[in-house]
């Protein structure tokens, strides 16, 4: 079971930093730079090994957790992405 992580987004000039704290102590876990504006991120609920991310670029992205690296990218999104979400197994997202 993955732990639960509080998401916290910071815009810092042109740099949007995505953060994610310990929901028990609220200490930080992890941080990674992200390549736009970022509305919502869902951390994969299973194994905690990637996450989503989508925001003003209309574009969900998938990142690896330890790593922040993008290993992938799902574009054709209408909009905005204001929230996205991992299915309960993690095999799937919106």
């Amino acid at each position: 079971m993955v732990p639960y992580f509080i998401l916290t987004g910071k815009e810092n000039g042109n740099v949007w930093r995505f953060i994610f704290r310990d929901a028990n102590h609220f200490g930080l876990v992890k941080s990674y730079n992200m390549p736009c504006t970022i509305e919502s991120a869902s951390l994969e609920p299973k194994y905690g090994n990637k996450f989503i991310a989508g925001g003003e670029d209309m574009w969900i992205r998938v990142f690896d957790f330890h790593t922040g690296d993008e290993i992938a990218c799902n574009k054709g999104h209408h909009g905005p992405v204001h929230c996205v979400r991992f299915s309960p197994g993690g095999e799937s997202y919106a």
